[in-house]
Parts: structure tokens; sequence; C-alpha cells
């Protein structure tokens, strides 16, 4: 179900601010009698306080059980209220203090080094070695912590009510060294011949200028033999590689069955999970528009959507572009990337992944304009193959194909490649060069491989066959 389906709210839906405390808790008891017996008081007060009624609530709680995740999260989902709203409202009820993280807070870790598991926590400490507990807490299990702090009233010295994005937000801001570290080494740390940090060992070298020294002498000694014999490999490797494409041409001709309805037609009844997107842009303000509405087109609930738009932190003007663009989104931010060598994409996309809380990652970029059927397709793929299968390739098409004899050759080659080749080199089990965008990968296969190779420009290529090798 799409978010303007169940987002029913009313023109005039503009809360009870002109409402004193004492009046608004008992109007709160009565409405929890008289409508919604089933909940807590603090509950029931908080949804006065929000000016939200028992059907609107009622149907996020259907909606969390459905996909998986809170009632909070489906209403700031549906726009019936903005997280900072939700979280003053929340405070209020429980009597303590909404006070965004502090700049100047240190996030404590634990004694492995990591932060807090939960999303929700974020436990700090400023710079008079004061320390503060802060918390984004689930409105469906309010009644727990208000019980608690009820019981311990000296928790209001430390305790706060926060937003998950300022928590989320914090915890970027802290592992940013660590992260842009990471990012720059990235497959080179760890698995240093599989990247191109290293442009050629000292064998490879050695064989190279054994090679050209060979050729050199060859050119020398009989150039008409010479060139007679670079035409003739030259012409045999172009006659393999047009022979190749026309076996995989009629296999595929051959093989050709009428389309069926897109996997992702049919809903799955188990909960959905999180799916994180990566946009990577670059000098590109006048695509952030578009893209934005791009995203919010997917067909995913948007409880269980997070979008990041990666920018470079020197690109200042794509980000305050993206900024505006994305305003009033819910789960969709942007993520600076420090100005560190390599420049590449691929390190962007490696500070950006640690991020990422979904099961599944996809990539697209600027200029793309994905189906909004996209996400659910390739879910649906991923779910009726093995667990083995770590990417799917989403096929990319050339809209301006009609342009000039450029474009069409151009679109008519990308049609070759997705329609027949990536699809032929698939069913056989061979690796597949991927195509730089619509990839969709199990983020745990992702990093188990190592992410992105930050020093290789062909990160798509290379990512595929890395991948392959680790079957």
């Amino acid at each position: 179900m799409r978010v303007s389906e169940y987002a029913l709210v009313d023109e005039d839906a503009s809360g009870l601010g002109v409402v004193s405390a004492p009046a608004l808790a008992e109007d709160a008891l009565a409405f929890a009698d008289a409508r919604l017996p089933a909940l807590a008081p603090p509950v029931a007060e908080a949804l006065v306080r929000l000016g939200l009624d028992a059907e609107r609530f009622d149907a996020a709680c259907r909606l969390a059980e459905r996909n998986g995740s809170s009632a909070d999260e489906e209403l700031i989902a549906a726009g019936l209220v903005d997280e900072a709203t939700l979280a003053q409202t929340l405070a209020a009820v429980l009597g303590l203090r909404f006070e965004p993280i502090r700049d100047d807070a240190s996030l404590l870790r634990d004694g492995r080094g990591a932060f807090d598991a939960s999303e929700r926590h974020a436990k700090t400490c400023d710079t008079a070695m004061r320390p503060r507990l802060y918390l984004a807490p689930r409105l469906d299990r309010l009644e727990g912590l208000a019980g608690r702090v009820a019981r311990a009233p000296e928790l209001a010295a430390t305790l706060r009510i926060a937003t998950l994005s300022d928590i989320a937000a914090k915890r970027g801001a802290a592992s940013a060294t660590e992260r842009s570290t990471r990012a720059r080494l990235s497959l080179a740390a760890d698995h240093n011949r599989w990247s191109a940090r290293d442009v050629l060992t000292p064998a490879q070298a050695a064989v190279a200028v054994l090679v050209l020294v060979a050729l050199a002498h060859a050119w020398f000694a009989a150039p008409g033999h010479f060139w007679l014999a670079a035409h003739a490999t030259a012409s045999l490797c172009a006659l393999c590689f047009t022979l190749f494409r026309l076996r995989v041409l009629v296999g595929t001709a051959l093989a050709a069955r009428p389309r069926s309805a897109l996997p992702g037609a049919q809903r799955a009844e188990a909960p959905a999970p999180i799916y994180s997107v990566l946009v990577a842009l670059h000098r590109e303000a006048a695509m952030a528009e578009p893209l934005a509405r791009a995203m919010a087109a997917l067909d995913w609930p948007r409880s269980r959507l997070e979008v990041f738009f990666v920018c470079e932190a020197n690109d200042p003007e794509t980000i305050m572009a993206v900024e505006r663009a994305i305003a009033g989104e819910p789960n969709f931010s942007v993520i600076a990337t420090p100005r560190t060598n390599p420049t590449t994409k691929p390190k962007a996309l490696n500070f950006a992944l640690p991020l990422t809380r979904g099961d599944y990652v996809v990539l697209f970029d600027a200029e793309d304009r994905p189906d909004p059927g996209q996400l659910r397709a390739a879910h649906a793929a991923f779910e009726a193959a093995p667990a083995s299968l770590a990417c799917v390739q989403a096929p990319l098409v050339i809209r301006n194909a009609a342009n000039g004899w450029l474009e069409t050759l151009f679109a008519l080659e990308y049609a070759v490649l997705f329609r027949a080749i990536l699809p032929w080199l698939a069913h056989r089990g061979l690796p597949l060069p991927l195509g730089g965008t619509s990839n969709h990968f199990r983020r745990a296969a992702l990093v188990e491989a190592g992410g992105w190779d930050s020093h290789n420009v062909a990160e798509d290529a290379d990512l595929g066959i890395r991948l392959s090798r680790l079957v």
C-alpha cells in the first residue's frame, strides 16, 4: 500500500496548542475511555496532543505490524506528524526535556569500541563530563517508559528525548573520521592484491617491459611483417567479439518467450525489510529536484525505505539543491563526503555504506529515473533465488534514443548488453560486468566482498567479477 492510500489527514488537523496541561490530561483520559479502551493513558494523551484519532493510530499500528516497523515510524512516513513535533510531544507526556544533541557532546562507546547497538539510544558526555542518555521512544511502547520515569524521578537529570534523525546524525558525525579512513583504503586495506591501488606488481611490470621490448624489436627488424601480424591479430579479436554477440543474439531469439508480469506484482506477506538507496551526485545541482521526485515515487513502504544522496563536501551548490528538494521527505538525507584522495565515486559510496541499515542496498546515479516497481521486482528476485545470489542488475534503458543516430546507436548498445548479453552470462553462471547503476545488493554480501574499490574507476565491473570469485 502506498503512503497516499493511508495518509488520511484532515485539512484542519492543527493540534491542540491552546489547551492547558491539566485539561489536556483529562481530555486524554476521557479519550482513552471513550474511543481507545486498549490504550494506556500516556499513549492516549500523546495522541490527543498530536491531534490524531483512533482510526489513524489503528491504521498506523496495522501498517507497522505488516511492515515490521513501529507506529511512530508509520505516522512520520505518512506525513501525519513530523519527527520534531512527535519528540516534543512525547517529552511533554513523559515530563522530560526535549533537547537536540549538542555538537560538543561526545558519543560514548562500549568496551569493544562500538556505539550502543540500538538506533533509538545515544549515550553522550559533554565538555563538563555530564552524562546524557538521549532516547527516541516508540509511541506504542510509551507506557513502560512512563512507568520507569515515574518510579525513578532522578532519571530526569540525565534522560533526554531526541529524534531518530538527530541520533543518527550524531552517530554519523562520531564515525566520520573512521569511515573516511576506511573509505580511502577500502579494499586495499584487507585485500590489496584485489585492489587497483597498486597498478602493477614488480613481476607484471617486468613482463610488460619484456613484451614492449619484443614488439619494438619486431617492428624495427621486420616492419612489414609486424604490421601484417598486428592487423591480423586485431581482426581476429574483432571477429571473435562479433561471433560471440551473434551467438548470444541467436540464442536469445530462440529462447524468447512471452513476458510474464513483474515478480514484484505480488506482495509478500512477510514484513518488508529495510531498503537502503544510495544516490551519487557530483556537480549536478540541476538534477536534484527530478531525482528526489523519482526516489519518492519508489513503490516501497516509506517507513522501510531510506535514501542517501551522496555528495562531495566541496560541492555546496549540489548539497543545497538536494536539501531543498528533499525538505519534508522522511528518511531522505544528504551525506557530504570529505575531500580526500582518491576523489572517486566508489570512495564516496564506501563512506556512506556503514550508515545504511537495510538488508538490501541499491545504487542509482543522478540521471536515473527508475521504474517505481523496481525495488519490489528486485526483492522478489532475491526471495525466489538461493541465498548465494548477491546482486540483481536492473536493465538500463536510454530515454533519448530518437534524438539522433548517435543516441540510437547508444540505445541499441545498451539493449544488446542488458537484454541479451548479461542474461546470457547470468544463465550460465558466468561473471557479470555490472552496469554501474541500478545494482541491488544483499548488504551482507556487499560488505563481505569488501564494498567498492575506491581506487578503481571501473568499480562496477570490478565488483561484479569479485562477487563471482567469492561464490
